[in-house]
């Protein structure tokens, strides 16, 4: 009896139509599409947060003097990580002088940004 309410007018079920398939196909892709913008947004932002975090890869490696490291941090993340008055002053005070020079004497300005907005340290 109930049978009867999902089948089409041929006596095939209603959800194995051709329309019927079309319709919940398009309903999943705008459901991927969307859910795919959401987890794109949480990725790129989770990124921001910890580039701009004191303990972050790129600050650790800067403060002991790793060029290596750094060079091939921003070789893959480039833009995404600074050069922080933190930074600066902890690899000052472990005389890590080089790095500095190392990135100061290679036009590096656009890592050097903002020192003045930098966190507490």
């Amino acid at each position: 009896m109930y049978v009867c309410i999902f089948q089409n007018l041929f006596g095939a079920p209603i959800i194995e139509s051709k329309e019927c398939q079309e319709i919940i196909q398009r309903v999943y892709d705008k459901f991927k599409i969307k859910n795919d913008e959401i987890i794109i947004n949480k990725t790129e932002q989770q990124i921001k947060d910890y580039s701009t975090q004191c303990d972050n890869m790129f600050t650790l490696g800067f403060i002991v003097g790793d060029i290596a490291i750094c060079q091939l941090i921003l070789k893959h993340y480039p833009n995404l990580f600074k050069i922080t008055q933190y930074a600066l002053t902890r690899a000052i005070k472990a005389n890590k002088i080089h790095i500095i020079k190392f990135y100061y004497h290679n036009n590096n300005d656009n890592l050097i940004i903002n020192l003045k907005d930098d966190q507490p340290f």
